[in-house]
């Protein structure tokens, strides 16, 4: 073979090689344009286009959905302003949470606004409702026959406008209320009945699916209920718990479970029990709508009704303060006793020094301070607890120390003054409430305190 013919016989595999044979026959059928990991549409690919056409199967790769986002001029916004069922406290087309410690009588507080409600009764603030409205309750923990209705009927309520959400029926068979998909029922159910203005979810931690630490699954679960309130324009008050050990912390802190629980209402209500007392007291832990001072004073009372015991709601009359500091005053733990008490000798010394450095210190150095002032560390602690210092963590690793600080009411601190008083503070005296004056009598007992963790 000659130099010729060689060449021309390379040229004839060349053309073979390059025919105009589609190169998809060449291809193993599973290419990477139809693999799950390829983004993109195979109809970009020729190769995926043969493919598709010799195999017979079509693309199952989802178009891209169309998102438009809307926008609207502020000039088209109409304004309006809040209205409120409660006047500053409890906000039509709102979700409001009501949160406290137990036994503060949530649900009894709850039912007797629902009452008010429904017979043209009076308001904790002493504003009477003018009219006559509906109101809807959902409780997955007190049954209707024992508990909400012989409640309800003892403080006046027109049970012919309350109405307890019992179940859902779907395909004849009947489950519970879910609030992730039985929404656009109640607005039929609601529709029906008219002039529903309050609707009562105890507790609202039950319509919560998913984890209720989570904040997403706490928004999974509330949002909706914030939408229907705000379409349906009805007050909705969800009833939940403070979470144990919680004496200290800002008092929106202490709502059991996600903060969620306490970021999506508009208004969230705390209560508390005061120690000295035993009454209730009611404060705006949280809102963006009306002021968040003062409070209502408020007891939970044993009574009949048709040979049922239940009990009422007695409202007392407002409490000026702030909610931290109500709150702060309310759990602080009377001692009755001697003054001169070991207990009582070293929490005004520590109240005392506290506000000579600023209001807080390393613990450490309180430590220090207090065994060279005679005092050991039993009741260095529950000097703290009587004070209801905050305690807190600051630094990380070495760096890590504990902090002792009074709290915000410090200066209305219910602890012996210089004169040792024995008198025992009521904090609802005089009418000056949520004032202390300073005095209070100790009794070295251990078992008068609230332990708390030793930070």
């Amino acid at each position: 073979m000659n130099h010729l013919e060689s060449i021309q016989q390379m040229q004839t595999k060349v053309d073979e090689f390059t025919s105009d044979e589609p190169l998809p026959d060449l291809i193993f059928p599973a290419s990477i344009v139809d693999s799950l990991y390829n983004p993109r549409d195979p109809a970009e690919y020729g190769v995926g286009q043969a493919n598709s056409k010799k195999t017979g199967t079509a693309s199952t790769q989802k178009a891209k959905p169309k998102i438009e986002v809307k926008l609207m001029k502020g000039s088209n916004v109409e304004m309006r302003p809040i209205t409120w069922l409660i006047d500053q406290w409890l906000p039509m087309g709102k979700l409001t949470l009501l949160a406290g410690a137990g036994g503060t009588g949530k649900t009894t507080l709850a039912l007797g606004i629902a009452a008010a409600i429904t017979s043209g009764g009076t308001f904790p603030s002493g504003q009477k409702y003018l009219g006559r409205s509906n109101v809807l309750i959902w409780s997955s923990e007190d049954d209707p026959e024992d508990i909400l209705m012989p409640r309800l009927a003892a403080m006046g309520a027109d049970l012919e406008r309350i109405y307890i959400l019992k179940s859902v029926r779907e395909d004849g068979d009947d489950r519970t209320f879910n609030a992730a998909t039985d929404l656009d029922g109640l607005k039929t159910a609601v529709d029906s009945i008219g002039g529903v203005v309050l609707i009562l979810l105890d507790p609202i931690i039950g319509l919560v699916k998913g984890n209720s630490d989570k904040a997403n699954d706490v928004r999974e679960g509330l949002d909706p209920l914030v939408e229907f309130s705000q379409n349906q324009r009805c007050a909705i008050i969800g009833i939940s718990h403070f979470s144990k050990g919680g004496q200290g912390k800002d008092p929106a802190e202490r709502v059991l479970g996600s903060q969620a629980f306490t970021a999506l209402p508009r208004m969230v209500w705390g209560t508390i029990i005061d120690k000295d007392t035993g009454d209730r007291v009611l404060v705006r832990l949280k809102t963006n709508l009306s002021a968040r001072d003062g409070g209502f004073l408020y007891s939970v009372e044993q009574t009949q009704y048709n040979g049922i015991d239940t009990s009422i709601v007695i409202w007392k009359g407002q409490i000026e303060g702030s909610s931290h500091q109500i709150i702060s005053n309310a759990e602080a733990v009377d001692f009755d006793g001697e003054n001169g008490s070991e207990l009582g000798d070293c929490a005004q010394w520590l109240k005392s020094y506290l506000e000579d450095v600023g209001g807080s210190q390393e613990k450490k150095v309180i430590a220090d301070l207090a065994r060279a002032n005679g005092y050991g560390n039993s009741s260095l602690y529950r000097a703290k607890d009587a004070l209801k210092l905050v305690a807190k963590v600051e630094g990380f690793a070495s760096s890590r120390r504990s902090i002792w600080m009074l709290p915000i009411n410090s200066k209305n601190s219910i602890i012996p003054n210089n004169s040792h008083n024995s008198r025992a503070l009521n904090h609802w005296d005089s009418g000056n409430y949520g004032q202390g004056d300073g005095n209070l009598t100790f009794k070295g007992d251990a078992d008068h305190f609230d332990w708390g963790i030793a930070l």
